[in-house]
């Protein structure tokens, strides 16, 4: 019995995602004209049933994976902004030292002129 065969392949997949549906079997051609229309008809509208079939389960399986691949990048972009908030909190904590051990030089200077002798010794 022939079947009917669709591969997905991506490249952060593993391996690809086959999805098979069987067709059935071929009927002998009829020996009138008329019932060959019909029996082609049939054979028709089976293979767009399956097709159909096949259809719905890549729909399922690609919406799942999406729903997959938004989540890792939610995961992905949520952890980047920890790193660069915790850079960032990094960065303003020692600009903030910075700004503090430039107001303390500013402080002993003053006092040193005010007393006019080391005020740090």
């Amino acid at each position: 019995m022939p079947d009917l065969t669709a591969t997905y392949t991506s490249p952060t997949v593993s391996s690809p995602q086959i999805f098979t549906h069987a067709l059935p079997p071929p009927s002998p051609p009829p020996p009138s004209s008329s019932a060959s229309a019909e029996s082609r008809t049939a054979a028709l509208a089976a293979l767009q049933s399956r097709l159909r079939d096949l259809q719905a389960d890549i729909n399922t399986f690609l919406t799942a994976k999406m729903g997959e691949d938004r989540a890792a990048a939610a995961a992905a972009s949520a952890s980047a902004s920890a790193t660069a908030g915790l850079e960032g909190e990094e960065s303003a904590g020692k600009r903030k030292r910075e700004r503090e051990d430039e107001e303390d030089e500013d402080d002993f200077e003053a006092l040193e002129r005010a007393y006019g002798e080391d005020v740090g010794e």
